[in-house]
């Protein structure tokens, strides 16, 4: 079958990076299939109301008809490498493999070589490309379950941070008794929480110090050692920067 007949085509396979005319690309009404996959850094990709946070190895995925709105971070600009495509094929391919309303797929470091390949691929070698698309949309697919794991597990780690305000409390070891990655996590948990485990642990603290200032006679000293603040003045610090005043000024606004 020659190319003109083959039902798929790539259209582009490129690898690119951040730069300051893309701080924010919007793109309405999509007219193909991309994949992205973020080989350094990190971004954003917004599609109606939902929000991800996109690390290094992760993929999104771009489907016809679809609005998106996608930037870097700028505190870790991203290089990705993208691949455009379209036709029958990959209609069917989306289809059987039920990604439809699926965007965001993390932790696809196994992805990396078919990326690899299809940029070294002539953009006439569309059954290549195809070939390897599909390998892609395999791999996402058995990955889905692991992901919808990691999903039900920040729910548990947000409840996990809620009750250690108290004493301290080790990421590594939660994530290592779940069989999950600590990147996964702090991931997933900034793509619905919009911070990071550590700072809405943080914001925890805080607020069980606003209410202890409030409504008991501790010191600001006992306070910060109860939260398990190695430091009064680090924990005071904390406070005002947060709050916009120090603990003491908190304390006597009540």
């Amino acid at each position: 079958m020659n190319n003109k007949q083959f039902p798929f085509k790539m259209l582009y396979a490129m690898e690119t990076g951040a730069t300051e005319n893309d701080v924010r690309l919007e793109i309405k009404n999509y007219q193909h299939y991309m994949f992205e996959y973020v080989a350094e850094g990190a971004g954003f990709v917004e599609c109606g109301r939902d929000k991800y946070y996109c690390p290094e190895s992760s993929v999104y995925f771009f489907q016809p008809g679809g609005d998106y709105l996608y930037y870097h971070d700028a505190e870790r600009p991203w290089r990705k490498i993208y691949v455009i495509f379209e036709g029958a094929f990959a209609d069917a391919m989306a289809q059987s493999y039920d990604l439809k309303d699926k965007i965001f797929f993390p932790e696809q470091q196994k992805c990396l070589p078919y990326f690899r390949e299809l940029l070294h691929l002539k953009y006439n070698s569309h059954e290549k490309a195809s070939v390897l698309v599909h390998h892609i949309f395999n791999q996402l697919t058995q990955d889905q379950e692991s992901e919808e794991r990691v999903s039900s597990v920040i729910h548990i780690l947000k409840t996990e941070i809620e009750l250690s305000v108290n004493r301290k409390f080790i990421l590594k070891d939660f994530a290592a008794k779940r069989g999950v990655s600590t990147t996964s996590l702090i991931g997933k948990f900034k793509e619905h929480y919009q911070c990071t485990p550590y700072e809405y642990m943080l914001q925890c603290k805080l607020n069980s110090a606003g209410n202890m200032l409030k409504y008991t006679k501790l010191s600001i000293k006992e306070i910060a050692s109860m939260l398990d603040f190695n430091d009064q003045y680090y924990f005071s610090n904390l406070f005002k920067q947060r709050n916009g005043v120090s603990p003491k000024k908190f304390r006597e606004m009540r």
